[in-house]
């Protein structure tokens, strides 16, 4: 059983066909976003897998017909995590570049001139890449 942790591929409609996954690559490759995160949140990873085959084996052993043991739980636990990882700049100091000279600048493209007042998260400019985040388990 392989935990992945990846993105779900969708352009971003204002980058000229650039992809979630073209991004995700880039931010890997540079900075090790997941892999930091996978890192830093190990304990918590664990804990939620544990927990989602301890409730597995609870209903297998009350009777119920299982054909596995479901991991989604956990899997969404770890979405939820990874996000929050995001949001409180996590990362920042941890890594060289971190925060990342856009955030520091407050450049985001959601807002109409492009720019914010204050300091964003690394790695949450148009938030598709935060959003496009998911874990999935495989055999």
């Amino acid at each position: 059983m392989i935990l992945n942790l990846g993105v779900i591929d969708v352009p971003y409609h204002e980058q000229n066909g650039t992809t979630t996954g073209e991004v995700a690559q880039r931010l890997e490759d540079d900075y090790k976003v997941m892999n930091t995160f996978a890192n830093m949140h190990e304990d918590f990873i664990s804990n939620a897998i544990a927990n989602d085959v301890q409730k597995g084996i609870e209903d297998i052993m009350g009777g119920a017909q299982l054909s596995g043991v479901s991991l989604n739980g956990a899997c969404d636990k770890i979405i939820v995590m990874f996000n929050y990882f995001i949001d409180n700049k996590q990362m920042d100091g941890l890594v060289d570049g971190v925060p990342t000279k856009a955030s520091l600048m407050g450049k985001n493209s959601r807002f109409k001139k492009g720019k914010q007042k204050d300091v964003r998260p690394s790695f949450k400019d148009t938030g598709l890449y935060e959003q496009s985040f998911t874990a999935w388990v495989s055999e």
